[in-house]
């Protein structure tokens, strides 16, 4: 009877660790919520629309040692307000191994300057990402003032990187 006992407390123990495991990994099927797709230039019009909601926004992607810069991938009709950046070594886990590959990708120098499809939610001016989705062009400038002919210039005083 105590043997019986025993072995149910530990069939029990070890389905609670399975559970926990699984949701610490992500695996259980949980729908996501979709993420709404965002022009950079709305986002940056008005960032307090988009607040706390998943978003989907394509942009520039700058990164020189610990700083990043989110911008536009073109040049906004409007002027940008604020600067905007951009979290995704914060994340303790990605929700697949691509998106990860991807981020460890951005990061694996100390710069870069990628065109880039992130999803996340945006808290102030941060973009919190949740997802890599894709990296469409990436070079590794040797600083900041060295920039790929592919970003934007020339956008007058609607957006100039920070120096």
């Amino acid at each position: 009877m105590l043997c019986m006992k025993s072995i149910t407390l530990l069939a029990a123990l070890a389905l609670l660790a399975i559970d926990y495991a699984q949701s610490a990994a992500g695996t259980i099927s949980q729908p996501d919520a979709p993420a709404q797709d965002v022009t950079f230039c709305q986002l940056a019009k008005a960032p307090a629309e988009f607040a706390g909601k998943t978003i989907r926004v394509r942009g520039i992607y700058r990164y020189v040692l610990e700083e990043n810069e989110f911008g536009p991938a073109e040049c906004c009709p409007e002027k940008i307000p604020d600067r905007f950046y951009s979290s995704i070594d914060g994340n303790p886990m990605y929700p697949n191994a691509r998106s990860e590959r991807l981020a460890r990708k951005l990061n694996a120098r100390m710069s870069a300057t990628a065109l880039v499809v992130f999803v996340g939610t945006l808290n102030g001016h941060v973009l919190e990402v949740e997802r890599v989705e894709r990296i469409e062009r990436l070079s590794h400038p040797k600083d900041r003032y060295h920039q790929p002919l592919w970003v934007p210039e020339n956008c007058g005083a609607n957006y100039v990187p920070s120096e």
